[in-house]
């Protein structure tokens, strides 16, 4: 007799997943282990020959005359053991209704990601049906999203959609190696290596791309960086009281990370102050507040010399192909920086495009350039 030993769980079922107790005894309700991934040549089940009087050992299910595997699509026999079934493909790997191994490379979630799911982990492409709640997860290769991005962390190593748009709620990171396309954002943080393409609005964000960002209707607050060109179809900015900043000329990722730094670093220096004033008004405690005035002081000084090495690596552009071109209406307040020089907005404008010429941004109307713009933003 031959036993089929599997190297993933034959019984397992996404539909039926229960929270792990960790080590320290708390119950992790956000990793539930909603997929079983295997990679390409991965060993997924193996042939092992059972004596007589082991048989009453084994699962009877699993035990066969002939070494005959129940392979489905996406597996293989090893060319290099034939008594090993291998994945093909990079994917998740399963028994089907006719009772076959199978390794399947797109995942579809048929449902809200949520406290049902858990946070999901794929090595290969996903299609969420739903919406991806607040505080959970998605990680995989390309993802497409038909609901809603909350405030959770969606991260692809090819391109990422978003159908239903982004409500970050101020926690949100939608992050792509290469192009990321939404219906709106909002109050979200978005990483684009190459383009981003906005169908709707961009509200009170922050938006790092590589290549292009496009948004086809107005961007109000937040801060928008491109190492290269951003399009704007309606209005820019909301006035002196909705802090709005353009960036141009550096590396996004870089960006990314510089401004993620620079926000720690203002929650570090607002807490101080708080501690320090609250020092002066209760001598009692002082002792224990000095202790964490150190050490608060200790942190600063820290984070201050990480931000100072990442600006000094900040890989620029070549500033001269940068641009911004607006459309719309651009209202006052509006910050720009396109690599070393600045251009505050005191007046409103209407389609104009920013460019940087001899050390200074120039503005020219939008009209004039509108055909050479258009060829220049490409969505790949």
């Amino acid at each position: 007799m031959y036993y089929l030993h599997h190297y993933f769980d034959p019984d397992f079922d996404y539909m039926n997943l229960k929270p792990k107790e960790q080590e320290d005894g708390k119950v992790d309700f956000y990793n539930l282990g909603y997929v079983q991934n295997v990679v390409r040549d991965q060993v997924i089940a193996e042939w092992r020959k059972v004596s007589p009087d082991e048989i009453e050992k084994y699962d009877e299910r699993f035990l066969f005359k002939e070494k005959r595997f129940p392979m489905g699509r996406g597996c293989g026999v090893n060319p290099k053991n034939p008594d090993q079934l291998i994945a093909l493909v990079n994917g998740y790997v399963y028994y089907d209704e006719e009772g076959r191994i199978c390794v399947k490379e797109l995942l579809n979630v048929r449902r809200n990601v949520d406290f049902h799911t858990g946070n999901i982990y794929f090595v290969n492409n996903i299609v969420v049906h739903g919406d991806i709640k607040t505080g959970f997860e998605v990680q995989g290769n390309s993802i497409l999203v038909k609901g809603i991005v909350e405030g959770a962390r969606v991260i692809a190593l090819n391109s990422i959609a978003v159908e239903g748009g982004v409500k970050g709620e101020g926690r949100c990171l939608v992050r792509a190696e290469r192009n990321i396309k939404v219906k709106y954002a909002e109050n979200a943080t978005l990483v684009a290596r190459h383009s981003l393409l906005d169908e709707g609005h961009c509200l009170h964000s922050r938006v790092f791309v590589g290549k292009n960002l496009i948004i086809r209707g107005k961007a109000v607050g937040g801060k928008l960086y491109s190492q290269e060109q951003i399009l704007i179809e309606g209005d820019l900015g909301g006035g002196m009281n909705v802090p709005t900043i353009v960036v141009l000329g550096y590396d996004p990722v870089d960006m990314y990370h510089f401004s993620s730094l620079e926000e720690k670093l203002d929650a570090l220096n607002s807490r101080l102050t708080l501690l320090k004033v609250k020092q002066q008004k209760q001598r009692d405690e002082e002792a224990l507040l000095s202790l964490e005035i150190q050490e608060l002081t200790n942190k600063i000084r820290i984070l201050s010399r990480k931000i100072a090495r990442i600006s000094s690596k900040i890989k620029s552009t070549e500033f001269s192909r940068c641009k911004l071109i607006v459309r719309g209406e651009i209202y006052p307040g509006v910050e720009i920086s396109i690599g070393p020089a600045f251009y505050k907005v005191n007046d409103f404008l209407k389609g104009t495009t920013f460019s940087f010429k001899e050390d200074e941004i120039v503005l020219a109307r939008f009209e004039k350039l509108k055909h050479r713009v258009r060829e220049g933003f490409e969505w790949t």
